[in-house]
C-alpha cells in the first residue's frame, strides 16, 4: 500500500491522476503539486541533465503505461525535444536516435495524429537533416498502428517523393524503399480486404496521383544504382507501387503509357543509356506483379526496343506504330 501511494505521488499531475483519486484528494492541501513522470523526464532532457539515452528509455516505459496520457502542451514540447536528436545531421549516435524513435512510437499510442504530423513535416523538410530515423519511425508506426496509418497514406507518399529527390544511394535509400514497400503492401491488403475504404473519392484519387508521381520519381532518380543491394531495394519498391497502381483501370492504362514512353523511338531522349536503365527497372519489377502486360503494349515495347538496337533512333521513323 505504501508503495502504491508513492507511485501515485510520482505519476500524479492534472490529467494523469485517475479522476476518483483526484476527487478524494481535492480537499488536501499539497505544495508543491507533484509533476508527472513525463514532465520530469522532459525537463531532464531540456536541462541536459544525466544520461540522455537513459531518459529516453524511461520515457518510453512511462508512455507505454495504460494510464499515461500527457496533455497536448507537454506533448508539443516533447516532440520538439525528441525531433532534435531524431533528425540531427551529426553529433548524435544511432543508439540515441533509436531511443528517440522508440519514444515517438510509444507516444503515438495516445497522440498518434500529433506524432504522425511531426514526421510528415520532417519528410518534407528541405533543410540539412538526417531522415534515416524519420523513415525508421514511420516503418515502426505502420507495424504497430497500420489501421491508423491508412488515413495518412497520401501525405506520406508526398513526403517520400521529397526524400527520393534528396537521396541517391546507401542505407537511407534502402530504408526509404523498405518503407514504400511496407506501406504499399498494407494499402494493397486494405483495398483487397473488402473493408469500407476510409478515403472519400477525391482523396482516393489524390492517393493514386501521389503514388503515380512517386513511382516515376523513383524510376527516374534511382535508375543509376551501382550497388546490387540498392538496386534490389528499388526493384522491391517499384514492384510494390506497381501492384497498387495496376488495380485501378485508369492508372493501369497510364502505367502502360509511361512504359511505352521509355522506349518510344521518337522521344528526344539524349541519354539512351538512362532510358534503358529505367526500362530495365520497370520490366524487372513487373516480374513480381500479378498483372501481365497487355499483348498490344508488349508487342509495341519489344518492337521499339528492337528498333533502338538496330540504331533507328531518335526520329528517323516517326510513323512507327506504337500500340
Amino acid at each position: 500500500m505504501e508503495r502504491l501511494r508513492a507511485l501515485r505521488g510520482l505519476f500524479a499531475c492534472v490529467g494523469c491522476m485517475p479522476r476518483r483519486t483526484r476527487h478524494r484528494e481535492r480537499g488536501r492541501v499539497e505544495s508543491p503539486v507533484p509533476a508527472c513522470a513525463v514532465t520530469l523526464l522532459l525537463q531532464r532532457l531540456q536541462d541536459q541533465e544525466g544520461d540522455r539515452a537513459q531518459a529516453y528509455c524511461e520515457l518510453e516505459h512511462v508512455l507505454r503505461e495504460d494510464d499515461s496520457r500527457p496533455p497536448c502542451g507537454v506533448v508539443n514540447r516533447l516532440l520538439a525535444e525528441v525531433s532534435q536528436d531524431l533528425t540531427a545531421a551529426q553529433g548524435v549516435t544511432n543508439s540515441m536516435r533509436m531511443a528517440a524513435s522508440n519514444v515517438l512510437v510509444a507516444l503515438a499510442r495516445t497522440h498518434f495524429t500529433m506524432v504522425m504530423s511531426e514526421l510528415q513535416d520532417h519528410l518534407k523538410a528541405t533543410r540539412e537533416m538526417s531522415k534515416e530515423f524519420v523513415l525508421i519511425t514511420l516503418s515502426k508506426l505502420f507495424s504497430s498502428y497500420a489501421p491508423q496509418c491508412i488515413s495518412f497514406v497520401w501525405l506520406t507518399l508526398a513526403g517520400l517523393r521529397s526524400v527520393v529527390g534528396q537521396v541517391r544511394s546507401g542505407q537511407t535509400l534502402r530504408i526509404a524503399c523498405a518503407v514504400v514497400k511496407q506501406w504499399m503492401d498494407g494499402v494493397k491488403i486494405h483495398l483487397s480486404s473488402g473493408k469500407q475504404c476510409p478515403w472519400p473519392a477525391t482523396e482516393k484519387e489524390q492517393i493514386y496521383e501521389n503514388l503515380d508521381e512517386l513511382f516515376f520519381s523513383v524510376v527516374r532518380n534511382w535508375q543509376d544504382c551501382q550497388e546490387e543491394e540498392d538496386k534490389q531495394a528499388v526493384l522491391g519498391a517499384v514492384a510494390a507501387m506497381l501492384s497498387v497502381l495496376l488495380q485501378e483501370e485508369l492508372h493501369r492504362e497510364h502505367v502502360w503509357e509511361q512504359l511505352l514512353w521509355l522506349v518510344h523511338p521518337c522521344q528526344e531522349v539524349k541519354d539512351t543509356c538512362k532510358m534503358a536503365k529505367s526500362l530495365t527497372i520497370f520490366l524487372e519489377a513487373l516480374e513480381g506483379v500479378e498483372y501481365a502486360i497487355p499483348k498490344d503494349k508488349f508487342l509495341a515495347i519489344t518492337s521499339a526496343v528492337f528498333y533502338q538496337v538496330r540504331g533507328a533512333y531518335p526520329c528517323a521513323h516517326s510513323s512507327f506504330p506504337l500500340g
